[in-house]
């Protein structure tokens, strides 16, 4: 009897660790997203026409409570005219978006160092971001704003760091 106790409570441990995450958590099914594909490294603009085209109704969305999402994650927005509380025609939806790289592509190998290009998918250069707005009142995330009376005059140096992806012959691997 003592072994089968045993037993049970180590059953129960391993069946509790093998409930593993999808990587879905973040969506919220009272929510509506609005799917945004990006092909480059840039700033996009989304204007409130662009999200009138797509069938939002921008007079029922509080400007404040929008939210950008990438791979599960919130990534930051500016959201130009959300002071008022709505998107009028003047306003706009700005944010940081990259072009699609091989992250996604390392569950294809045995070993992520075994892929061929980490900077490039084999499926698609079109990385996709996910535009919604809480329903619970809560504000989104924003880029934060830097007051132009800390930044200096005059620079004195500058980094630029440029990628450049030869993606026109697939590589045999990390041989």
């Amino acid at each position: 009897m003592r072994y089968l106790g045993i037993w049970l409570l180590l059953l129960a441990h391993f069946s509790a660790k093998a409930q593993t995450p999808y990587g879905n958590e973040w969506l919220n099914p009272s929510q509506t997203y609005l799917r945004i594909g990006t092909t480059q490294n840039g700033w996009y603009r989304l204007n409130a026409a662009d999200l009138r085209k797509q069938g939002l109704d921008l007079s029922k969305i509080p400007a404040q409570s929008l939210q950008l999402f990438r791979r599960g994650q919130e990534v930051a927005i500016q959201v130009q005219g959300e002071e008022d509380g709505r998107l009028d025609s003047l306003d706009y939806v700005e944010f940081y978006g990259q072009r699609n790289d091989g992250w996604l592509d390392t569950l294809l190998y045995v070993s992520p160092e075994l892929m061929p290009h980490p900077h490039y998918s084999l499926y698609s250069d079109t990385a996709t971001y996910f535009l919604t707005w809480r329903t619970d009142g809560e504000p989104g995330r924003r880029i934060a704003q830097v007051s132009s009376n800390s930044v200096s005059a005059a620079t004195t140096h500058h980094q630029e760091t440029i990628l450049q992806v030869q993606a026109n012959e697939y590589a045999a691997g990390a041989i």
